[in-house]
């Protein structure tokens, strides 16, 4: 089925037009950048907040030079991918190094999302580099002690991660990779986390160095599970779509779709994997023959609740200008509380049983600090 996204701005289908023909090399529709009908200053400011800036790079360059922006904003545009290259360069060098530090003190990370992900883009040095996040599992107090000794700074602990500044780079190191906050949904997902970690999972190449990623299905079922705690705690850009957009293209021919289409019944992730997929096959060119699944009426209407949250919201709700948490602690916490429960309540058909359950988990664990602070 094709899925057709309405009531977009016409910046909006120009950047899909973009991204599509950057991630496959689609030619694009050339009439919406005849000359007077692209902004590419609104354009650039798009790309920005939904942290696309190379991908859309890409697919501008694949327009003939007349429908390209000014020179002085191509040098822009181009200096700003430049600089996405170095910094994908330098988080690559670092990785190298911590992950080299780990195994030779006898540990076995797996490399989460960012890189390895990174390595199914058409172009892995243009997808805009976030941080490094390692899972260690019950390593996870001696790689902690490893980074306490070479990193800058230490950050917050959580029931997931701890996170590092090392050489000017966030390095999380994980117990767990990801938490679901319905108690069965998150007890499955956490059952198949060590059916593979730390010893089945998958070896990739970035540059000559080999790291550890999960398999392919449950990669694809950890970016969601990921990608969902932001949406309903802040919110999320068109980055996280394309990386399970990306995954899903570049593995399909040895993806295993029923094993997936299990992980997702089990874990309640089935919608959001639906609305993920409506929006890849639409905005971003995604062929429907790499979906493990069919889409239908009704995914299509989540998936177009899910675009105009992603609009509105950008990379990790930044943008979203309704959202402006009020000074004050407990007024913080109620804003969060509140933004969160709404939120939940607005996406309640992508993932119902997590919509039911966030909110509480998160009231939990804002009770279950304060208890500790007092202790």
């Amino acid at each position: 089925m094709e899925v057709s996204m309405m009531n977009q701005s016409k910046e909006q289908t120009q950047i899909s037009e973009l991204l599509k023909a950057g991630l496959w090399g689609i030619k694009p529709d050339t009439t919406l950048f005849a000359v007077g009908e692209a902004d590419w200053l609104a354009l650039l400011k798009l790309a920005r907040q939904q942290a696309c800036i190379g991908v859309a790079y890409d697919g501008m360059l694949t327009l003939p030079k007349e429908l390209q922006p000014t020179r002085a904003l191509f040098l822009q545009w181009s200096s700003l991918v430049a600089q996405i290259e170095t910094d994908n360069e330098f988080l690559n060098e670092c990785l190298r190094e911590v992950v080299s530090l780990y195994r030779e003190q006898g540990l076995s990370p797996a490399l989460l999302k960012g890189q390895g992900v990174a390595q199914h883009y058409p172009h892995p040095e243009h997808r805009q580099s976030g941080d490094i996040d390692l899972l260690v599992g019950e390593g996870f107090e001696k790689a902690n002690d490893l980074l306490r000794t070479e990193s800058d700074c230490e950050g917050k602990e959580t029931d997931k991660h701890i996170e590092f500044c090392w050489r000017g780079v966030t390095v999380e190191n994980h117990r767990i990779s990801a938490r679901l906050s319905h108690p069965c949904a998150n007890a499955f997902y956490q059952k198949m986390t060590d059916s593979w970690f730390p010893d089945k999972g998958v070896r990739i190449s970035i540059g000559d160095f080999d790291v550890t990623v999960p398999p392919h299905e449950f990669n694809a079922a950890f970016l969601l599970v990921h990608a969902l705690e932001h949406l309903f705690s802040s919110g999320l850009g068109m980055r996280q779509v394309m990386d399970w957009v990306c995954l899903m293209q570049a593995t399909h021919s040895c993806f295993d779709g029923k094993e997936y289409n299990r992980l997702l019944r089990k874990t309640g992730l089935t919608g959001v994997a639906k609305a993920f997929a409506s929006i890849g096959v639409d905005v971003m060119g995604l062929p429907v023959d790499c979906l493990p699944f069919d889409l239908n009426e009704k995914d299509k209407k989540i998936g177009q609740k899910l675009l105009h949250r992603i609009w509105t919201d950008g990379n990790f709700g930044l943008y979203n200008k309704e959202r402006i948490r009020p000074k004050g602690y407990w007024a913080g916490k109620w804003h969060t509380f509140t933004s969160s429960v709404s939120r939940c309540a607005e996406l309640f058909s992508m993932a119902p049983a997590e919509a039911c359950c966030y909110p509480i988990r998160i009231a939990v664990n804002s009770a279950w600090e304060q208890i500790k602070m007092r202790l």
